[in-house]
């Protein structure tokens, strides 16, 4: 299996990526899920987006962003995780 992760501002690739011979590619948080199923398709299961910065929210704030990105992706295909990595200062 092969997984390809969309570089952070790269979506000028997208084009490129739904080529890929592979089944995942994974969003930064700048990406709307929808814009890139419009291109995609749902062809490819989509990774991420969770803005990394919403950890430093509460716990109510984390859990808001996080069911507003798994209302963003629908029921079709995805991952749910950050759309980066976590940063060396997030609890």
């Amino acid at each position: 299996m092969c997984f390809s992760f969309l570089a952070k501002g790269a979506n000028f690739s997208l084009e490129e990526l739904s080529e890929l011979n592979c089944e995942t590619i994974g969003l930064d948080w700048q990406l709307s899920p929808a814009y890139v199923r419009s291109i995609l398709k749902n062809e490819k299961t989509l990774q991420g987006n969770l803005d990394p910065c919403a950890l430093y929210g509460s716990y109510d704030d984390i859990k808001d962003h996080t069911r507003k990105m798994l209302r963003d992706f629908g029921p079709e295909r995805h991952i749910a995780n950050l759309g980066h990595g976590v940063y060396p200062d997030t609890d």
